[in-house]
């Protein structure tokens, strides 16, 4: 997603650290402030906030909610999302 919504040119950090026999991902990157509808919604099958004209926008929508699925199911972990100033964060614990 992070490469999706990066314009060209702009910086994506990405972090990987491990504590506690866990390991942290923590993507960074220039992004709209969610609204309080995106940040309850964001995981939800089917919810996008890309714009109907994006390439392959009848596949949007699923893949939050897969890596959700995923995370917290299968690998018993967290998956986080957040704004900081004008960047978009998401956290991976497992």
């Amino acid at each position: 997603n992070s490469l999706e919504a990066a314009k060209l040119n702009e910086t994506i950090t990405v972090t990987v650290n491990s504590y506690d026999n866990k390991v942290e991902f923590v993507t960074r990157n220039s992004g709209h402030i969610l609204t309080n509808e995106e940040d309850t919604y964001f995981f939800t099958e089917g919810y996008s906030n890309k714009p109907e004209s994006a390439p392959n926008k009848k596949y949007s929508g699923l893949g939050l909610f897969t890596l959700r699925e995923l995370v917290t199911s299968k690998y018993k972990g967290d998956i986080t999302l957040w704004n900081e100033d004008s960047d978009i964060l998401f956290k991976i614990v497992v």
